[in-house]
């Protein structure tokens, strides 16, 4: 069976995550929330086979932060197969 998992790690200002397909560890995605807290805050995603980006996002806390990466790897363009559109777990 094979399963999307989303990784967080928090850290004081930041939300690294990796999102991986099991059960052979195949990265799909990753990237961070900085500046968490701040009117700053900026979302870098880097998801295999496409270019990196780079967004400002809404993101007082921890909590705001991990509903923004899950949003925008849930969020697929038409037609585009490389995206994630699932996540199975998240740890």
């Amino acid at each position: 069976m094979s399963l999307r998992v989303l990784v967080l790690n928090p850290g004081s200002a930041t939300l690294k995550f990796g999102l991986y397909q099991m059960p052979a560890a195949t990265l799909l995605a990753r990237g961070l929330v900085d500046r968490i807290g701040t009117p700053r805050s900026e979302l870098k995603m880097f998801v295999t086979g496409q270019e990196p980006k780079i967004e400002p996002v809404a993101a007082k806390g921890s909590g705001q932060a991990a509903k923004q990466i899950i949003r925008r790897l849930l969020s697929r363009p038409e037609g585009d197969a490389r995206s994630p559109a699932s996540i199975d777990a998240v740890g």
